[in-house]
């Protein structure tokens, strides 16, 4: 059976979540008070990892994920997928230091260009 989970944030010890949490109360509210700009607040990935499929999570507003879009996306568990598994890291690594150039192995994985310089580094 489907069900709803909410998330409610406010940025300092001084805000209160009392007027997000009265309106997101029907659905089970996950709270805290840390500063949009923090990647590390434990309640956020708590809240959708607490879903399952068809279920869905309630905020606020959106700006309650995070304090950017770039918060916004990257604040759901795990991330993005890797472009590329640990045997195409490792034989893109093998190919880059036998000549193969970077645009070379983009078209070849069907990656972009900074993906294979973030492969390089060791970063997926």
């Amino acid at each position: 059976m489907a069900k709803d989970g909410a998330y409610a944030c406010v940025s300092t010890s001084k805000q209160t979540t009392n007027q997000q949490v009265a309106a997101l109360q029907v659905a089970g509210c996950f709270t805290e008070k840390m500063s949009g700009k923090r990647n590390d607040r434990p309640q956020l990935p708590a809240a959708p990892a607490a879903l399952e499929p068809g279920d869905t999570l309630t905020v606020w507003k959106l700006d309650r994920l995070g304090r950017n879009p770039v918060h916004q996306c990257s604040g759901s568990p795990g991330g993005a997928k890797p472009k590329l598994d640990d045997e195409q890291a490792d034989a893109g690594r093998r190919a880059h230091a036998n000549g193969e150039s970077v645009a070379a192995l983009a078209c070849v994985h069907h990656v972009s260009r900074p993906t294979i310089y973030r492969m390089l580094e060791g970063v997926r």
